[in-house]
């Protein structure tokens, strides 16, 4: 168990780090990401939370703070930000695949099934070799 979680919080750290990349070169403000890779996830939620009042129809921010909320043990928050995400872009595999890890530690097991059969419908070349996806934080789009 806390070999599968530490190997979640380095995926989250790896994919920060990308995220910080990808919002210098978008101009996107890098604090949230910045704070969270700090380990400072309450500070993260809150520049969220201004980065969409400036861009709220930006579903990568929803996710994000999705991931932030998750961190703190806010899965029901968490959820709620991923729903917002799918309902702005529906066609984020990446977002589906760690809702179904969130609806999944929830032990909400037919609506994380869904989330990941959307995923793989979504993106069927994300499988991983035993041909099901990695759980959260993974289908990464930036891989």
């Amino acid at each position: 168990m806390f070999g599968f979680l530490a190997v979640c919080i380095l995926m989250l750290f790896i994919d920060f780090i990308i995220k910080l990349y990808k919002a210098k070169k978008n101009k996107i403000s890098s604090a949230p990401i910045l704070e969270i890779t700090r380990g400072n996830p309450q500070k993260t939620i809150m520049d969220f939370d201004k980065d969409i009042g400036i861009n709220p129809n930006d579903a990568n921010l929803y996710h994000e703070r999705a991931v932030a909320h998750f961190s703190l043990g806010n899965k029901k928050q968490a959820i709620k930000d991923f729903d917002k995400a799918i309902e702005i872009n529906p066609k984020d595999a990446n977002v589906y695949n760690n809702r179904g890890s969130g609806n999944l530690s929830m032990c909400n097991y037919q609506q994380a099934i869904k989330d990941f059969s959307n995923a793989i419908d979504i993106n069927p070349n994300k499988l991983n070799k035993l041909g099901t996806l990695p759980v959260f934080p993974v289908v990464n789009p930036y891989f």
